[in-house]
């Protein structure tokens, strides 16, 4: 059964009461509603005098009749008519509620007689559905309790959602952080992904910033890209990562070199332990050594024969295969524990402290050559 409209279908009918029309043949100069076509549904109109009744008809071509579907509007409150005897006119006709109109500025409008944009929708839930002959998804746009949605209705599922609080949801409904998807809203931007990154950032044919910082309106740093280098920086000030060199080192804001103007931690905010796998180079290191900032003071006791319990060594670093020379951390450990950190299999040692050991050593060798020399010199 399909809804069918054509022009210049008009007949007479001499039916009474409430009932389905009886069809009793077309005007001059006017079709039957044959052409509507068996079992099919039309828009029609039925007058006589001052009364009307507009509504869908369903047409059946056994007995020509018209059956009274649903009454849109009627001079009875908008229900059937209960005609009288008399011959009445019925015709094809469009509702203006059922039509496209556009009015003198141009603009179109579904279920309104006064459009007021370009394209104007109106019902109690208006939708728009995309259908695709290609077998490729078809789609149905939706506005309804508060909610504007773009459904994929081949896959059955929500492809973009702004919901009743203004939030813009592309490929989700719910607001859940821990749902994949994206969420877009006065709070900023979500992006939720399972197993990929959530978020790709592309910037093509030249180098530059990629993402900015604003405060207030004022530009305050920005994430770029610098060949195969990316630096995270403010106006003069930065980070850089090379790729090519695995290296980062400060930068300025354009991801370049900028050497020995940048500070790392500061006295009122400093960094708490510090790891490395190969050399540390510069050109000055100091330790915090204040008496304001030492407590329990001991001194280091017979250190001459502790110094002489340890063995300087040469050696290779098994990890990159470096030549070196120093000591072995299980040795100090034996006689400055203080000195050593770690577990074992990763012990490191503090050489500066074994600095305390070498000063008392030394004045304890001292005091030794100062007794002999004595001895000598009073024989």
């Amino acid at each position: 059964m399909a809804l069918v409209v054509k022009d210049r279908i008009q007949e007479t009918t001499t039916t009474t009461g409430t009932g389905t029309y009886t069809l009793a043949g077309a005007k001059t100069g006017f079709a039957s509603f044959s052409g509507i076509g068996d079992g099919n549904t039309t828009y029609y109109a039925c007058i006589a005098g001052t009364d009307f009744e507009v509504g869908i008809g369903t047409y059946t071509a056994s007995g020509t009749t018209l059956a009274r579907t649903t009454i849109l509007a009627s001079t009875n409150s908008n229900n059937a008519v209960d005609w009288s005897a008399g011959s009445k006119d019925i015709f094809v006709t469009l509702p203006a509620g059922k039509s496209v109109f556009e009015d003198a500025s141009g603009n179109v409008g579904l279920g309104t007689s006064a459009p007021s944009a370009l394209l104007h929708l109106e019902s109690a839930g208006p939708n728009i559905k995309l259908v695709d002959n290609d077998n490729d998804p078809d789609y149905e746009i939706k506005n309804g309790n508060g909610t504007f949605r773009i459904i994929d209705t081949t896959n059955s599922e929500d492809r973009l959602n702004i919901d009743s609080n203004g939030n813009l949801l592309v490929g989700k409904t719910s607001t859940d952080i821990s749902v994949s998807g994206s969420r877009i809203g006065s709070f900023g931007a979500i992006f939720t992904r399972s197993g990929n990154e959530p978020l790709r950032l592309n910037r093509t044919s030249s180098d530059g910033d990629v993402v900015k910082f604003d405060n207030d309106g004022s530009t305050i740093g920005s994430i770029g890209t610098n060949a195969d280098i990316i630096f995270l920086s403010t106006a003069s000030n930065g980070i850089a990562i090379d790729e090519s060199g695995s290296q980062i080192y400060p930068s300025n804001g354009a991801g370049s070199n900028r050497d020995a103007q940048i500070d790392l931690g500061k006295t009122s905010a400093r960094f708490k332990d510090f790891f490395l796998s190969g050399t540390a180079s510069a050109l000055q290191f100091t330790a915090t050594s204040d008496l304001a900032k030492k407590e329990n003071l001991e001194v280091v006791e017979d250190a001459l024969n502790k110094v002489q319990s340890l063995t300087g060594y040469t050696y290779d670093i098994k990890e990159n295969g470096s030549r070196k020379a120093g000591l072995i951390a299980q040795d100090v450990e034996k006689v400055l524990p203080e000195a050593v950190n770690g577990d074992e299999g990763d012990k490191t040692l503090d050489y500066s402290a074994t600095i305390a050991l070498l000063v008392n050593a030394i004045k304890e060798q001292q005091a030794q050559i100062k007794e002999l020399k004595q001895k000598i010199e009073s024989i």
